[in-house]
């Protein structure tokens, strides 16, 4: 009965993968091979989408796999997806206005826009950290597949996907335990000195 249950919500230790912990596809460029690319657009796990390792410019993509233990997926309530680049003058951008991105989360579609100025340069897009709200997509499942994807001039540049997890799980409300406890406590009493009543009853009369 709800009376003696009580909701509570908490926070998971979040999921995280790398840049460079996926499979590409047309033109993307990771840390651990720059290939032409201007090294100083790096960090350690730095993955970016849009250029070749040639040096060229081009569409492409990345997908990853983040793994969702079973014993959080079926009461998740809440989950993020962060996307992020760590090094200032990074994110996903363009120079060119309206030009588009897209994440593909289990095989759904978002389309993301190059609509708003970035904070340092010329170009428009979104600075460092993308987040989406993917607790929709999981449904109960223990995978969430992620594919990152961008049209001729849109470069993307991840460091890092992050999951972050806030489930919704049903406890025992506390003087649920105490009373149990008590009930527990006063019939082994009642018992413990009826039978040693009972007992030494039983020797007197040998």
């Amino acid at each position: 009965m709800q009376v003696f249950r009580e909701t509570v919500l908490q926070i998971e230790q979040p999921i995280i993968v790398a840049g460079i912990d996926c499979s590409v596809q047309g033109h993307c460029v990771k840390a651990t091979d720059k290939g032409k690319v201007n090294p100083e657009w790096f960090l350690t796990k730095t993955l970016i989408i849009g250029y070749d390792t040639a040096n060229s410019t081009g569409p492409g993509a990345a997908e990853w796999e983040l793994k969702i233990p079973k014993s959080i997926s079926k009461s998740i309530f809440q989950a993020n997806l962060i996307v992020q680049a760590f090094r200032y003058h990074a994110g996903v951008h363009s120079p060119n206005r309206h030009s588009e991105a897209s994440v593909h989360i289990n095989d759904n579609e978002i389309k993301i826009y190059m609509d708003a100025p970035m904070p340092y340069g010329l170009d428009y897009g979104f600075d460092r950290v993308i987040s989406l709200r993917v607790e929709s997509f999981i449904k109960g499942g223990t995978k969430l597949n992620v594919k990152l994807a961008v049209s001729q001039g849109v470069f993307w540049d991840v460091d890092e996907l992050r999951l972050e997890i806030i489930t919704r799980k049903h406890k025992m409300r506390s003087w649920v335990g105490f009373a149990i406890g008590l009930i527990v406590g006063t019939v082994w009493d009642f018992l413990f000195h009826n039978l040693l009543g009972l007992s030494l009853l039983i020797q007197s009369t040998t």
